[in-house]
């Protein structure tokens, strides 16, 4: 009997797996099994983390109401993102993952901050065939972000250098990276704790204040107001929704772009839309964001995922292993933005930090 099989003999892993299949298919905001949801975090406290790793899904609710179909004229902006859903683990040295020892060749420096005199971390590492959404440079299968643990100008965040290699270019890897002194590190939530990813793909719309042509609010109008109300009443689950209490608010915290880590679509501006130029002059691409929360007080509803909102009410240990597994924080519960230049040669790379 293989291994796996022998796991999924004991009642707990068993009532697990039942349980995250019943809640992922069956949870509604009209109707979130509460007491599905409590037995879950019940029989997840009895589990091994380890086993626990290998199987757990993030399943974000859907949106609660199809943007596309009742303001047609957002539909062509419709992008995909990729949710990382960071949560504590360690994962091989080539494996996606956030923080931890990367895929590093010995015969190449790890990167080393000249400025605070201090080398930098290990923040992201994606692989290719995990993430195909995503243009990679020609020739590599591994993208790695490092950055040093300190603020530099012109955004006030860590400074950030994204790599991409080919892996079996690597024939003799590190065991281990240089890590920054204490006293070397500004702010010691620039340093990402180990975590493996549960990635999701999920549709978004770009911000209120995205400029397409004019800001998006000046588009929508009252469209928006009229569209959400319907909806609203056609489903009958305007109580889950009390916290927003208008359309705008609905429209920002549920509809449109996703919190949390995440890579592609539109990026989740804490305040005003900010692309920066390139040296080439061109405007620079959204790559990635780094955020601080996986979702807050006004939008757990639509970005916690299904099988975790036990948490809600659990110990803060466990919250924080899901709201900020990496430990990680920008500015005052902010997000850090990364952003690239493939018109470039060398596709440079630049950040940017948004917090309240």
């Amino acid at each position: 009997m293989t291994k796996s099989k022998q796991l999924l003999q004991g009642d707990p892993q068993k009532e697990y797996l039942r349980i995250q299949n019943e809640l992922v298919t069956g949870w509604t905001y009209a109707n979130p099994l509460p007491e599905l949801v409590e037995r879950m975090g019940r029989v997840r406290s009895q589990l091994d983390p380890v086993w626990l790793a290998t199987v757990r899904t993030c399943t974000t609710p859907p949106a609660p109401i199809d943007v596309g179909r009742l303001l047609p004229n957002l539909a062509p902006l419709a992008k995909t993102t990729v949710r990382l859903n960071p949560r504590p683990g360690s994962a091989a040295n080539d494996a996606s993952k956030m923080g931890g020892v990367f895929l590093w060749p010995k015969d190449e420096l790890w990167p080393h901050c000249e400025d605070h005199d201090t080398a930098y971390v290990s923040a992201l590492q994606l692989r290719k065939e995990d993430f195909p959404e995503v243009e990679f440079r020609p020739g590599t299968d591994l993208m790695q972000v490092l950055w040093c643990p300190n603020d530099h100008e012109p955004g006030y965040c860590p400074d950030v250098r994204v790599i991409w290699r080919r892996r079996a270019d690597v024939a003799d890897a590190v065991e281990v990276h240089p890590r920054p002194a204490s006293h070397d590190v500004a702010y010691t939530e620039y340093v990402p704790d180990p975590c493996l990813l549960y990635p999701e793909r999920i549709v978004e719309y770009p911000g209120a204040f995205e400029k397409i042509s004019v800001p998006l609010y000046e588009l929508l109008g009252d469209a928006l107001d009229v569209a959400v109300a319907l909806e609203c009443c056609r489903q009958l689950v305007t109580k889950p929704w009390s916290p927003l209490d208008d359309a705008s608010s609905l429209y920002q915290c549920a509809l449109s772009t996703a919190d949390g880590t995440k890579i592609g679509g539109y990026p989740d501006w804490v305040q005003d839309p900010w692309y920066p130029k390139c040296v080439c002059g061109a405007t620079m691409d959204y790559l990635l964001s780094f955020s601080s929360q996986e979702f807050d007080g006004a939008t757990w509803f639509r970005w916690l995922p299904i099988e975790e909102r036990d948490v809600l009410h659990a110990e803060r240990a466990m919250q924080q292993a899901v709201i900020c597994a990496a430990n990680c924080s920008f500015g005052d519960a902010g997000t850090m933005y990364v952003f690239i230049c493939r018109k470039c040669a060398d596709w440079p790379t630049t950040a940017g930090m948004q917090c309240s």
